[in-house]
């Protein structure tokens, strides 16, 4: 039912307060995937046109720019995975070219395979390109203890891979939970990150209360990542069919859904994190029958309890981050997100304050039709858009 008059406005005060708590309290982790919707106001989150709305407010005053379309289709490309060791732990990486040093940090669930159309375009311009499977996934470093999985540890991982691969700098390049990690290595170590780029979970400082306190106290108890924070019951869940766990995860926020259908991150009562995802007639074109298998192994040999302990970090992270508050990001940096992102309907005024607060944006970037996995959906675009930005900076041109 639609509000009028009064009620719209109060309506509106509401959600506008709620997204704006919400935007300022995950700061320094970097929630990714996160976007609040009000029961029974489909207003304020009605996928696709919800973003065209946004886009449009955004206008003028965001002066983003809209990147080409989403390429489907594009060729797989494979590549050989070694283990290092660091002084974190060993690590199974990815690591090819030679040159300026680029450090790729995927996201959840996902693996360094997320990034198999960047290493050719970025290995022929002459870069060293360099991709972990995060600390969790699958053949790296796994601890069992929930806080062996804070931001401080992934930026120590992201850091140990730099020593053990001799590499003094690098630009450090994070999709979904790897930009948090890209974000915060350049905060945290600006001597060893040159220039940082972020894609789909926009760079923000400090917020003021933890941010999972401030979804329960924004009234989404349900959100999927408050479901997370019980140790066991989601990764018994996903774990029971890998295949379609993998299956609807990549589609139900890929920009794959047709018209009109919306992925929604409130877990019904009495339900599971997989009830809140849709079953594909088919794969999308972006991900061929070879990927799914390569992902749908990966997460068979490693399971989800690690990968989700992530999350079971947020509030500590908050906790640990207070020593941060104030510091800002100097090097260069680049935002890239999909047009089709569920994330953008709510972190679209993150989004446009990136100005104020990355001193060196290069960039803010919306492709168009392509969803949250965007480095996959729309490898053309993207990687254009990151040997732009690569090409810019001093002594990394190739």
């Amino acid at each position: 039912m639609q509000a009028h008059g009064g009620e719209a406005a109060d309506a509106r005060a509401v959600r506008r307060d709620i997204k704006n708590v919400l935007s300022r309290s995950f700061a320094l982790t970097h929630l990714p995937l996160l976007f609040l919707t009000l029961e029974n106001d489909r207003a304020l989150f009605n996928g696709k046109e919800t973003n065209r709305s946004l886009l449009a407010r955004m206008g003028a005053r965001a002066q983003m720019r809209v990147a080409c379309r989403a390429s489907g289709g594009a060729k797989r490309e494979s590549g050989v995975m070694k283990v290092v060791d660091t002084s974190s732990g060993a690590f199974s990486i990815r690591d090819e070219g030679q040159g300026p040093a680029v450090l790729l940090l995927h996201g959840w669930p996902e693996t360094a395979h997320s990034w198999r159309h960047q290493f050719a375009p970025l290995v022929a311009a002459g870069f060293r390109v360099v991709a972990p499977n995060q600390r969790g996934y699958d053949g790296s470093f796994a601890p069992d203890a929930i806080e062996a999985y804070s931001i401080f540890h992934l930026v120590g991982d992201a850091i140990a891979i730099l020593d053990a691969l001799k590499i003094e700098k690098a630009v450090a390049v994070g999709h979904d939970w790897g930009a948090p990690v890209a974000w915060t290595s350049a905060l945290m170590r600006p001597d060893r990150i040159a220039a940082v780029v972020g894609m789909s979970v926009p760079y923000a400082s400090r917020g003021p209360k933890p941010p999972l306190e401030a979804m329960r106290e924004a009234g989404a108890g349900n959100h999927y990542m408050l479901h997370f924070q019980e140790p066991g019951r989601t990764e018994a869940e996903l774990e029971r069919n890998v295949s379609r766990t993998m299956r609807r995860i990549l589609y139900s926020v890929s920009g794959s859904l047709p018209d009109g259908a919306t992925w929604r991150p409130f877990v019904p009562e009495g339900g599971g994190f997989l009830d809140t995802t849709f079953e594909p007639d088919a794969l999308p074109q972006w991900l061929s029958d070879e990927d799914l298998d390569i992902y749908i192994a990966a997460f068979e040999r490693s399971g989800f309890r690690r990968p989700l302990n992530w999350y079971r970090n947020i509030d500590r992270n908050w906790e640990l981050s207070a020593a941060l508050a104030g510091l800002r990001i100097r090097q260069p940096s680049l935002f890239v997100i999909g047009a089709r992102d569920p994330l953008l309907a709510t972190m679209g005024p993150a989004v446009e304050a990136l100005p104020r607060i990355l001193p060196d944006l290069r960039g803010r970037h919306v492709i168009e039709r392509a969803g949250h996995w965007v480095q996959q959906e729309a490898p053309e675009a993207v990687n254009r858009l990151l040997l732009e930005f690569l090409g810019g900076l001093p002594g990394h041109r190739g």
